[in-house]
């Protein structure tokens, strides 16, 4: 950004709102590309790389944002919906890229991994328990003893469906007919 447009800026918004505005603009990926159309393929691929299904992992950010990089629940950021907590677990990075929708992904992405390790850890994986580590937490899954019928029932419609096994959940709900192709 140069100086004239950050000068121009300043004095609309004055300084106030100058310097979060401009780390917004300047270390975030903003663009309008943000939609299922262009997040499917990236988080396919970057979920295939990790070893995850994809199509959990583009369930979970449906479930968690509706697939909004700009959701903000108060406690969790971006489209992957993480707390600044689960952030610092698995990235170095800083939490004001949470609002970058492909970093958002992929620190998701890694914290999922986080989790899925831990269940690995105690021979109890699975997707559904996959799913409920991230939205409830690993410390909180294994005070229940990773008994998945101990967690009250979410409201959430996808992460019942996640919870119940089914991590293709939301094919149909996300891509109408004429996309159906980019689904595989």
């Amino acid at each position: 950004m140069s100086l004239l447009v950050q000068n121009i800026i300043k004095s609309i918004l004055g300084s106030k709102f100058f310097c979060p505005l401009l780390m917004v603009f300047m270390f975030c990926n903003l663009s309008l590309e943000a939609s299922p159309i262009a997040i499917w393929p990236f988080t396919k691929e970057q979920a295939t790389e990790a070893g995850l299904d994809p199509h959990f992992v583009y369930s979970i950010a449906f479930a968690e944002s509706t697939l909004d990089p700009f959701a903000d629940s108060g406690k969790a950021r971006g489209v992957m919906q993480l707390k600044k907590i689960a952030w610092n677990t698995v990235t170095d990075i800083p939490y004001a890229y949470a609002w970058d929708w492909q970093t958002n992904i992929k620190v998701g992405i890694a914290y999922l991994n986080f989790c899925k390790q831990i269940l690995i850890k105690e021979k109890r994986f699975s997707y559904p328990l996959l799913a409920a580590s991230y939205r409830y937490g690993p410390t909180h899954l294994k005070k229940i003893n990773y008994d998945i019928r101990k967690i009250d029932k979410p409201s959430n419609k996808i992460y019942q469906q996640l919870l119940a096994g089914k991590i293709r959940s939301i094919k149909g709900v996300v891509y109408p007919r004429f996309y159906s192709a980019n689904w595989n």
